[in-house]
């Protein structure tokens, strides 16, 4: 048996599984594991995978297997040209092999010409006319030496050890891209410590693998690394999309088979808008492009973790405020207690009485995360016409600023953003509202609703058959 705290987890497995996990010592790769086990690569890497989504493995430094690959760094830019030198500054500072590192820089039809191979060892290609980002790191693409393509944008400065972290990761055949960790640059004023808390730039302090299936997992593309073959392969990107061209490669590389990997290592700081209307006016262009992704990508939806017990928890809960009543909220702890109930029963016998309250606290703990995303996506999508709603059923003023404090209040204590709480919640509002703006202008430009289509994922839900495990 294996068992895991936080999260709570508690597996049986197979005696091969178990010569698997014993050679996982933190030092054997995948390929030694495989050929000391006489097993394909993927079926070990889909194992721990199994196991590393279920909090009991986590992933580790990893080093590429014989020489480095050569990299062809691509900075599109256009008139920033002072934050292109500091970006370029730092990938001369890059611990990576000169002599493997090749920078290629595309001028985006400025309006100063400036001589840029004069300054630094780069190659510098040149746009007439202004094409945008996806042309450039196209056109970058088919000029580019490396074996790896490494994108980075030209606000972007980049740490040291930024490639020597995500090269290695790259390099395995069923990896197509990996994105590293985007940190903010600024830190002087309240909207630089907001957005270095809350970009969505920034995908998080957990890895995460992307498969082939319906989620919209992605990484930005102002920090990520492409094998060459790979980035021809899936045809680059759009170049008639000029927000969301990122996500919508990550999604067609993931439809060809290819895993898409992001890791909080391979550290660039990325200077984010330091105007609050220049940030809204990007969020608000962001989610309009949700409508064109889900158009592209249709059968891609938003997925909700949620099981019956805790919809019906959520309900009763929600039902309480709106009805300004106690009794719903009384009613509450029932499928809790029932879904609690059923978990007990299905580890009875595997479980010490000393666990029981581990046990208690990890359903606690993942019945408030649930809340959670329902709350986010609720506000994230529906906060205007829950406000409209205010106007003609009182109740729901109070439902609002429930949703906004708890969301607002969880993402304060996680993210830890270095900010009074009310300015937090200030910004956070505003964060919302452009962004569902955006989301309901794209969606009327495309006449469509597909951005507002919801899965319910019931992982709590109890299966009558073993989960599908490669070993084992």
């Amino acid at each position: 048996m294996l068992f895991s705290k936080s999260p709570f987890t508690l597996l049986r497995v197979a005696s091969r599984a178990e010569k698997v996990l014993e050679l996982l010592d933190g030092y054997r790769t995948l390929s030694d594991i495989a050929r000391a086990m006489q097993l394909d690569e993927k079926a070990v890497f889909g194992f721990c995978e199994y196991l590393r989504a279920r909090g009991i493995l986590e992933l580790s430094g990893a080093k590429a297997p014989g020489a480095l690959p050569s990299v062809t760094v691509i900075v599109p830019v256009k008139d920033r040209w002072e934050d292109l030198f500091e970006c370029l500054d730092s990938l001369f500072g890059l611990s990576y092999p000169k002599e493997k590192l090749d920078v290629l820089v595309v001028d985006d039809a400025s309006k100063e010409e400036v001589d840029l191979e004069a300054r630094y060892p780069v190659r510098l290609l040149r746009n007439r006319v202004s094409k945008g980002q996806s042309f450039c790191r196209n056109f970058a693409a088919r000029h580019a030496r490396g074996e790896v393509l490494a994108f980075l944008d030209s606000d972007c400065v980049a740490e040291p050890c930024w490639l020597e972290d995500l090269v290695p990761y790259v390099c395995w055949d069923a990896i197509g891209a990996v994105g590293g960790y985007v940190d903010g640059y600024w830190v002087e004023r309240p909207i630089d410590r907001y957005e270095k808390a809350v970009s969505p730039l920034c995908m998080g302090g957990s890895a995460f693998f992307g498969s082939a299936d319906t989620s919209m997992a992605y990484v930005p593309f102002c920090n990520v690394l492409v094998r060459k073959e790979v980035y021809a392969a899936i045809g680059g990107l759009r170049e008639e999309l000029s927000v969301g061209e990122d996500v919508d490669f990550c999604l067609r590389m993931r439809e060809a088979g290819l895993l898409l990997l992001y890791m909080p290592r391979g550290r660039v700081r990325h200077k984010h808008r330091r105007r609050l209307l220049l940030m809204l006016r990007r969020r608000f262009e962001y989610g309009s492009s949700e409508a064109s992704l889900y158009s592209l990508h249709r059968e891609r939806r938003k997925i909700l973790p949620l099981s019956p017990f805790v919809s019906l928890t959520f309900f009763l809960v929600s039902l309480s405020i709106l009805l300004l009543s106690p009794t719903p909220l009384f009613l509450s702890p029932a499928p809790f207690l029932a879904d609690l109930s059923r978990r007990l029963k299905r580890v009875k016998g595997h479980l010490s009485a000393s666990r029981v309250a581990d046990l208690f606290l990890s359903v606690l703990r993942s019945y408030l995360s649930s809340f959670y995303f329902i709350s986010f996506h609720l506000l994230r999508y529906y906060l205007l016409f829950l406000g409209a709603l205010s106007l003609v059923f009182p109740p729901f003023g109070l439902y609002v600023p429930f949703l906004l404090f708890f969301c607002g209040l969880l993402d304060y204590h996680s993210k830890r953003p270095n900010l009074l709480l009310p300015l937090f919640l200030f910004y956070y509002v505003l964060d919302h509202l452009s962004y569902q703006m955006g989301v309901l202008y794209g969606s009327f430009l495309r006449r469509s609703l597909l951005a507002y289509r919801v899965s319910f994922n019931a992982r709590s839900r109890p299966s009558r058959r073993r989960p599908v495990c490669p070993i084992g």
